[in-house]
């Protein structure tokens, strides 16, 4: 056996071995999107009041991943708005735009009243327009309601409402032109074609 044929093992041996690294991160991925997938199923049957602690809402757990939107993210940093901080959602109008800071972007939602929210994001794998908890929403995360100058409003609360369920469902997501932030805007304001 030559040097070569060393290296050749080597190889093989590091090519074995991120494969099988790749297949339990699969492995590890799955199950979590299974047991995220029974957590949110549990959080939608028990879920009635939100525990509220120095104005974070606290799930316990995070329910799943809702998407990145590192562009719009920017943006809204750029803006450099903050909106009222929200200490449940018994503060919430129906059809508030509200939305929480995940650090690199920001996640928007509509508050539909009786502590449900309407987004765009993940949902059993894929991503469209559902309805959830305030508190799945939140995932333990300080809520910011944004003002009607920071977030117009055109339409009525119930118009608005009937706007998000006209596209409740909708797996038209795209990262610049419809994501959450672009749907909630929509609902409220509608677009310049309306």
């Amino acid at each position: 056996m030559d040097f070569f044929d060393i290296l050749d093992d080597i190889g093989a041996m590091i090519d074995m071995t991120f494969e099988t690294m790749e297949d339990i991160a699969n492995d590890v991925e799955t199950l979590f999107r299974e047991i995220g997938d029974d957590i949110r199923k549990d959080i939608e049957e028990e879920t009635e009041e939100i525990p509220v602690v120095n104005g974070l809402v606290r799930s316990g757990f995070a329910v799943g991943d809702m998407g990145e939107n590192v562009l719009e993210t920017a943006a809204n940093a750029a803006k450099n708005y903050h909106g009222q901080v929200v200490e449940g959602w018994p503060q919430l109008d129906k059809a508030d735009h509200i939305y929480i800071d995940r650090g690199f972007y920001s996640h928007h939602g509509l508050y539909l009243g009786n502590g449900q929210v309407m987004h765009y994001a993940e949902e059993y794998g894929r991503i469209c327009i559902h309805k959830v908890s305030f508190c799945e929403f939140a995932e333990g995360n300080v809520v910011r309601k944004l003002n009607k100058i920071q977030s117009p409003m055109r339409y009525s609360a119930d118009e608005v409402i009937a706007r998000a369920y006209g596209r409740y469902q909708e797996e038209e997501y795209h990262l610049l032109f419809n994501n959450c932030e672009n749907f909630v805007r929509w609902c409220r304001f509608g677009s310049n074609d309306d």
